[in-house]
This record gives C-alpha cells, sequence and structure tokens, in this order.
C-alpha cells in the first residue's frame, strides 16, 4: 500500500459493480495478503510502519469502530503475524467489505493501510454516494468503456482522476476537495473564488479521441475512490492499495 494508505489521495474506497464483486473481492485480498511488509529501507518491503502511535491507535480505532459498524473483515485487522515485527508500528493490509456509506471508515480519512469495498448496481446512484464526502482529491476509474469512463470523469466531485491507473501525477494542478476545496477558495477568493479545476489522465490501449476529453473546465472536486465497472479488462487493480 503506496506509504501506508498515509496519503490525502489514497484511494481508499472502492465502488464495485455487483456482477464482478466476487472476483474483485477474492483478487483484493489475495493482493493485500500478498504485500510485503517490513522495514522500509529493505527494498523487498511494500508496506511499511504507521508514523506515530498516536496514528496507530486511531487507525486501529478505524479498524474496531468498522467491525462494531458491521463491516465484513476479509484480510488484516491488526498487527502482521510475523513475530519480528511485533515491536514495531505495523498494520496489515486490512480489506473491509460490505461497507455502506454511512459507516465511519467510509466517510472520514483514515491515513492507514485500510480498504473499505462497496458494490453497486445503479450508476446514478453509485455517483451521488461517491460524491457524498467531506474530504477528498482523488478518484480513479478502471473500466474498458472509455466513454462511459470520461463521463464519470466529468461527474465525480475529484480534482484529480485517474482512469485504469492510480497515483501518477504529471505535474498538472490538484484540486482540493470538498470541505478543504472551500477553504482554498476562500483564501484566494480575491483572485480565482469562482474557479474551480480538475485533472483527468487516461492509461489503457485504448485512445480516446480528442472529443472525449470534453470535460468542463469549471468543475470540480472531491472524493477518494474508485470505481470498478462490469467492462473492466484488468484482473484486478494496479489501483487500489
Amino acid at each position: 500500500m503506496n506509504r501506508q494508505g498515509q496519503s490525502c489521495s489514497s484511494t481508499s474506497r472502492v465502488f464495485v459493480h455487483a456482477s464482478l464483486h466476487k472476483q474483485v473481492i477474492a483478487e483484493l485480498v489475495a493482493l493485500a495478503e500478498a504485500l510485503p511488509v517490513g522495514a522500509p529501507w529493505l527494498k523487498q518491503n511494500e508496506v511499511g510502519p504507521i508514523v506515530s502511535q498516536r496514528q496507530f491507535d486511531r487507525v486501529l480505532g478505524f479498524i474496531e469502530s468498522a467491525k462494531a459498524e458491521g463491516a465484513k473483515l476479509l484480510t488484516g485487522g491488526g498487527k502482521p503475524s510475523d513475530p519480528s515485527l511485533a515491536n514495531g508500528l505495523f498494520i496489515a493490509p486490512t480489506v473491509f467489505d460490505a461497507v455502506t456509506p454511512a459507516m465511519r471508515i467510509a466517510r472520514e480519512e483514515i491515513f492507514g493501510p485500510v480498504m473499505s469495498v462497496m458494490s453497486w448496481n445503479d450508476y446514478d446512484d453509485m455517483l451521488e454516494k461517491v460524491n457524498d464526502v467531506e474530504y477528498g482529491l482523488t478518484a480513479a476509474i478502471v473500466t474498458n468503456d472509455l466513454a462511459k469512463a470520461m463521463e464519470t470523469a466529468e461527474r465525480v466531485e475529484a480534482g484529480y482522476v485517474w482512469i485504469n491507473s492510480s497515483g501518477r501525477y504529471i505535474g498538472a494542478p490538484m484540486a482540493a476537495g470538498s470541505r478543504a476545496e472551500l477553504a482554498k477558495r476562500n483564501a484566494s477568493r480575491k483572485s480565482s473564488a469562482i474557479r474551480r479545476s480538475k485533472t483527468s489522465t487516461c492509461d489503457g490501449d485504448q485512445t480516446p479521441k480528442r472529443n472525449d476529453f470534453n470535460l468542463n473546465p469549471n468543475f470540480a472536486l472531491a472524493s477518494r475512490l474508485s470505481m470498478i465497472f462490469p467492462e473492466n479488462r484488468y484482473p484486478l487493480l494496479p489501483i487500489m492499495l
């Protein structure tokens, strides 16, 4: 998990189409359990420790609240089983299923290696739930239907949208999300209070026509999520963790 999930652009909420849910869950768990956890200065490790005891306890608190609210823990949920890591601030990559948008782990920024999976059938309803958050900067969309991807990129309230990738920035502006975006606009009201920005990037073996990028330049922002569509050509996600 990139920076152990300690990133404001972490794609920690995952909306998976119901027709793909079983397959995606199985591969997510397999990927999470295969991630090497350990000292960050060792090249083979991909998941290091949490930054402080306070944040470590906070992440564990999110995990406990998710279990209490009825989310289904699929893997992780505590310290790794490796005894050599027992004295460190390590948390095993954690995946929850059966998460609802009202749960704390789906509404707050965890800043830890925790993923929340939600299933969807109705596109418009999914987007409403995707955008119903207070915080966030980025979104990632996984599909081989680029027309639907570009429509979704325009409608999702995120400042930076990846299509068929995640976590790679090209040096373009990235707007803040929701309340953070409001604070940004208030701070710069005299110069750009009414202007909002969005950046979308596409990575894949299909190249959209120029017209496919007809995004409203004044549209913006605000969600941390990934969406997987039925047309998904990937067995699973480089974007998730």
